[in-house]
C-alpha cells in the first residue's frame, strides 16, 4: 500500500536524483524545486527511491552505511527538515513517511522517480556503487538535469 501524500505534498510530483554536487551538496529536484543535501540525506534519500522503485510498498531500512555518524531517526530528520524549507511545512513529513519500526517509505510514484545518467559519477566515492546500479536500472531515465547554479 502506497503511504497517502497530503496536498502539500502530491505522491504526483516528480523527483529527479542526479550527480550534481554544489557546494559539497547534492542537488536533488522534487518538481521544479531544487534541494540541496549533504551526503546522509541524500544517500537516505537514493535508498528510500530505491526501494519505492523496488518494491511494492517502498518500505526500507536504510542501511547503516548512509547513516555517517548520526542515527537514522537524526538522518530522517534532517532529510524531511530540508524538504520542508524547500517545498513547505509538512512536505517532509508528507514525502518520507514512517512505516514499522525504523522502516520508512517515499510517499512518490515509482513512475514520478527520474534517475538522471550523471547519478553514475557519484559512485563509488559520494555513494555505494550497487545503489547507484539499482537506480540506473530501476528508475526511469530523466532528461538532462540542469541546476540554475
Amino acid at each position: 500500500m502506497t503511504p497517502p501524500a497530503t496536498p502539500s505534498a502530491p505522491a504526483g510530483l516528480p523527483l529527479a536524483l542526479a550527480g550534481e554536487l554544489r557546494d559539497g551538496r547534492h542537488v536533488v529536484r522534487v518538481g521544479d524545486v531544487e534541494i540541496a543535501l549533504t551526503n546522509a540525506p541524500f544517500h537516505c534519500l537514493a535508498e528510500l527511491a530505491r526501494s519505492r522503485l523496488a518494491t511494492r510498498t517502498g518500505l526500507t531500512r536504510p542501511p547503516r552505511d548512509c547513516l555517517d555518524k548520526a542515527s537514522l531517526h537524526q538522518v530522517i530528520r534532517r532529510l524531511r527538515q530540508a524538504l520542508d524549507g524547500a517545498l513547505g511545512p509538512g512536505a517532509g513529513r508528507a514525502l518520507v513517511v514512517h512505516g514499522a519500526r525504523s522502516a520508512y517509505s517515499l510517499a512518490v510514484d515509482p513512475a514520478a522517480i527520474a534517475i538522471d545518467v550523471s547519478l553514475a559519477e557519484l559512485a563509488p566515492y559520494h555513494v555505494a556503487q550497487g545503489l547507484v546500479e539499482d537506480l540506473m536500472r530501476l528508475g526511469r531515465k530523466g532528461e538532462a538535469f540542469v541546476s540554475g547554479a
